[in-house]
């Protein structure tokens, strides 16, 4: 089939699709993606038109492991079906791709060259960034692990360059830190995905999206309590993009239990904790109880003629006490919270003539970049 007609003006940029016949033995219809771009010579050259043509999508492979692709979508996610549309090693140079299916959805899952190995989630070709996604690989005893798998993005002119990378766990794009000893379990929260990680206590666990293109980017948690009849069973929602101080509360057993999501370094970190913040309450307004009832009573056992003799100051220090105390919050939050970022590329020195007797004048800067 032919493609759409190439403008032979200069200066002109675009993507034109060619598709090919339908092939007999696999009854699909690949397709090619190919950028085109137009530009000028310099020189005796000048008047001539350049036009360049060249793949819609190139792929970089820097895992150390040779990578399996296949076109498809969601429903691939987690398969362990054996066939594959295209193969980068583990060394092998930048090489084009191109559709093997002109009719199926334009999104890509990855394996790695493992036996037994589910394909990852799928992620978009031309969206122009850095973006993390789950991968199941073998460990060094030949059990699943999980990795996380950094995608970046790029487009010079019409071409795109997407390069593969196993990410440093340490840098995760999100940690899950659960400080109680409830059994937790945590997915992404997505038909999709069904299989559920359990969050240790006080084990941090780096997390990525098995879906990372999906729009509902939360994160489902489970809480179980099983005992030898049955269970007891909550389940929560929790925004991982949303950072908050506040953070979400929510109650299992009668016991408070609070979930915050915090930036630390390169990382949002959601942390589950058990909220004290009623045990504080309760501690500091029996404080402030006792040193009521202590005055309280210090005055109510004085004598008539002691309190005749009592001093006015030392009568207005008590009440000054007494109304301090009863408006003493100690747990209440600051009302009012600033994040100021400063950025300051050059900084200068202007040294400037101001005398009278002369115009006012620059004499000399310095900037410090």
């Amino acid at each position: 089939n032919w493609s759409p007609a190439i403008s032979l003006s200069r200066n002109h940029a675009g993507c034109r699709s060619i598709t090919t016949a339908v092939d007999e033995k696999t009854g699909q219809s690949p397709l090619y993606e190919m950028s085109v771009m137009s530009y000028s010579l310099e020189g005796i050259l000048s008047k001539s038109t350049v036009i360049r043509i060249a793949p819609r999508y190139i792929l970089i492979n820097r895992t150390g492991k040779t990578l399996y692709l296949k076109q498809g979508d969601a429903s691939v996610f987690d398969n362990t079906e054996v066939s594959f549309d295209d193969i980068i090693g583990a060394d092998e140079n930048p090489r084009s791709f191109h559709w093997k299916n002109a009719e199926s959805p334009k999104y890509v899952c990855l394996r790695f060259d493992e036996e037994g190995l589910p394909w990852s989630g799928c992620f978009i070709l031309h969206l122009v960034g850095t973006h993390y996604m789950n991968i199941v690989t073998r460990g060094d005893e030949g059990e699943l692990e999980r990795k996380i798998l950094r995608i970046s993005i790029k487009q010079q002119d019409e071409t795109f360059y997407i390069s593969f990378k196993l990410h440093n766990l340490k840098y995760a794009p999100y940690i899950i830190n659960n400080t109680t000893k409830l059994q937790m379990l945590f997915k992404q929260g997505v038909d999709e995905v069904t299989t559920w990680t359990r969050a240790e206590y006080k084990v941090v666990t780096p997390y990525a999206w098995d879906l990372p293109f999906k729009r509902n980017r939360i994160l489902n948690i489970k809480i179980i309590e099983h005992d030898g009849i049955g269970g007891k069973e909550v389940n929560k929602d929790i925004r991982l993009d949303d950072v908050s101080k506040k953070g979400m509360s929510f109650t299992f057993n009668d016991i408070q239990y609070k979930a915050t999501v915090k930036v630390k370094g390169v990382s949002k970190v959601l942390t589950i904790t058990r909220d004290t913040r009623k045990r504080k309450t309760g501690r500091v307004g029996r404080a402030l109880n006792n040193v009521k009832n202590r005055f309280l009573k210090d005055k109510s056992g004085s004598s008539y003629k002691d309190t005749q003799t009592r001093t006015k100051k030392n009568s207005r220090r008590r009440r000054s006490l007494l109304m301090d105390l009863n408006k003493v919050d100690f747990l209440a939050a600051s009302k009012t919270e600033q994040i100021v970022h400063i950025s300051l590329p050059i900084v200068g020195i202007s040294i400037v003539n101001n005398m009278l007797s002369t115009p006012r004048e620059e004499l000399l800067y310095i900037s410090l970049n």
